[in-house]
């Protein structure tokens, strides 16, 4: 397989770029949502009660200040456990079906119920049973579980190789973004403003249906048409989610070595990020008296993770294009920075005596450099697996998700006594995989994908949409 495979383009220039400013408010008006869902509901620290001040004792879950005595703690981690499992057994049926009828119909799907959850939430976690609310919750990340593998189909599908590192680069940071915006508004409203979270769901939620409204009359209710550009990619095309397409070849998809690489290499990604993201959580909360409110520290840190993003996804999507560096070299060497750097700087931590000082500049570190693998690793999969890349996100979104829950597991199950040197331990380990997951994805992939040397220009797509607007 060469280059070729990304030598197609949308017969609409526009329509191209609306997809992805659409999917970019999407993520981001998503991730608010599920944010202010997930941290609308507080268990409270305060030890005394007054009912007249909304004041709980220890233990109590409030919303907006409210206890809500349909909910005890116990049932309270339930909830939030019953949308990951949601989630992580949705994805792979969410990629199956991008694959098949089209990302746009899940991204749609996804976007139109989260953004009415968001809106019946204030009255249903005050008002249902616990139990309904864990179906409920449940619910959602099955939602969101669908959701995710259409927006990377769309991209593996309808944006031309030589873009697709840029703009997947660049979908990290809307991530982050929506965590900042949800932050501020946090800090900065939530004692000024009385009911903050009901208006909030209200608000974004209300932002989530008009999103998905314009989605579907500018984008998803037009027919995609492409140019394949050679009659091996129509046959491919008709093989794995054509226009009606009966099945997915799943013997084509499991003979792909180098796919499932890059599959295995991203899923040690997220085990890695998952275990810096919760130490790095941990050491920023211990020294939080020392490096001042949220907006100094982690402002700081999220604002490093979205310019490292961006810097290197255009730093990378520049490469590609100029020809400058082998693809296959550049991004191997992006997922080893991404790899090696946080873990030594984390290390730093474990084995100084500065550990908290230091924290305060490894911590943003860190995270940018993690933050490097969005437009290397992920550009992998999709490049690697267009035809059947939501089938794969899925595939690997939905082993990660089981891995964030088996962490915490190990960590308080097995684990005699859970300090920081285990959890070294526990990190440790992650990075050995990452390491053996990018060994077998440079013996495999390295062969069969060669060609990537070879990048298409963008002249050849510019004289084929002259010639559609003719």
């Amino acid at each position: 397989m060469t280059a070729e495979r990304g030598k197609f383009v949308c017969h609409s220039f526009q329509m191209k770029y609306i997809t992805v400013v659409l999917i970019y408010m999407i993520v981001i008006v998503k991730g608010i949502v599920l944010l202010c869902i997930s941290t609308s509901m507080i268990v409270s620290s305060d030890t005394s009660t007054d009912h007249a001040n909304r004041t709980t004792t220890s233990g109590i879950i409030t919303f907006d200040g409210i206890p809500l005595k349909n909910m005890e703690l116990y049932y309270f981690k339930i909830i939030l456990s019953s949308f990951g499992i949601g989630y992580s057994i949705a994805a792979c049926i969410g990629g199956i079906i991008a694959d098949l009828y089209g990302g746009r119909y899940c991204i749609l799907f996804g976007m139109t119920s989260l953004s009415t959850a968001g809106l019946v939430f204030p009255f249903i976690i005050v008002h249902m049973p616990w139990y309904i609310i864990i179906v409920i919750f449940f619910l959602q990340g099955l939602c969101e579980g669908v959701m995710i593998p259409g927006q990377y189909s769309l991209y593996a599908r309808w944006i031309p190789t030589n873009e697709i590192t840029l703009i997947v680069g660049c979908l990290h940071p809307c991530r982050v973004l929506s965590q900042i915006t949800v932050k501020y508004m946090m800090y900065y409203l939530q004692h000024r403003i009385a009911n903050f979270w009901t208006w909030m769901l209200f608000f974004w939620g209300g932002v989530g249906l008009t999103v998905a409204f314009f989605a579907f009359i500018f984008v998803f209710s037009n027919p995609f048409q492409c140019k394949m550009s050679s009659e091996k990619e129509k046959k491919d095309m008709e093989i794995v989610g054509g226009k009606n397409p009966k099945r997915i070849n799943w013997k084509m998809i499991f003979e792909d070595e180098a796919a499932w690489a890059a599959m295995i290499e991203h899923i040690a990604h997220l085990w890695q990020n998952r275990l810096l993201q919760v130490e790095l959580s941990k050491i920023l909360k211990s020294s939080h008296e020392n490096v001042g409110p949220f907006p100094v520290q982690a402002s700081v840190t999220l604002w490093c993770v979205v310019l490292a993003a961006v810097g290197s996804s255009v730093v990378v999507n520049r490469l590609v294009k100029k020809q400058r560096i082998p693809v296959i070299y550049m991004r191997t060497v992006a997922n080893a920075l991404s790899t090696l750097v946080p873990g030594v700087l984390l290390e730093l931590t474990y084995n100084t005596n500065y550990g908290k000082n230091l924290s305060v500049i490894l911590c943003p570190l860190a995270l940018s450099f993690k933050s490097i693998h969005a437009p290397s690793g992920q550009t992998n999969v999709l490049d690697l697996t267009r035809y059947y890349a939501g089938t794969i996100i899925g595939i690997q979104i939905g082993v990660g998700t089981a891995l964030s829950f088996v962490i915490p597991i190990i960590r308080q199950g097995v684990l005699e006594s859970p300090d920081i040197t285990d959890w070294g331990q526990m990190y440790d380990l992650s990075f050995s995989s990452c390491l053996i997951a990018m060994l077998l994805y440079m013996i495999w992939a390295r062969a069969e994908r060669a060609a990537w040397d070879v990048v298409i220009e963008d002249d050849d797509d510019d004289e084929f949409i002259e010639e559609v607007t003719e």
